[in-house]
């Protein structure tokens, strides 16, 4: 296979690779910011590019202070991890998005009570 080709074409993943990226983001992301910015939810899941090919996206979900995210240790995550990644299997091209805990629908509490109809804790 053309080395172009294997980073593109990236195979649906197995709930034991979601759980590998899972644990690797977590681990480096707590290890980097852990002293004030926790990560309650990561979630891994495949996306399709404009061109229909599939890609990994990773979901980070943190609470505290995001000024402290760092642009450009986090835009060098993918290149950090690559071996790590290819030693199960992925191989195609990974974005990441990061929310802080308040603005993501599963934790607001605007969402909770719209839900719901009350302020839910």
């Amino acid at each position: 296979m053309d080395p172009k080709e294997e980073v593109m074409a990236q195979e649906p993943l197995t709930d034991d690779q979601k759980a590998k990226i899972v644990e690797i983001t977590r681990s480096d992301l707590t290890g980097r910011f852990g002293k004030v910015l926790t990560f309650p939810r990561v979630t891994v899941f495949t996306r399709t590019d404009r061109f229909y090919e599939p890609y990994v996206h990773i979901r980070v979900v943190y609470a505290g202070d995001g000024d402290a995210l760092e642009p450009a240790w986090l835009n060098g995550f993918n290149r950090q991890n690559c071996t790590a990644f290819q030693q199960f299997g992925v191989t195609g091209m990974i974005t990441q998005s990061y929310v802080e805990k308040s603005e993501d629908s599963e934790w607001s509490e605007s969402m909770k009570a719209a839900l719901y109809g009350q302020n839910a804790e």
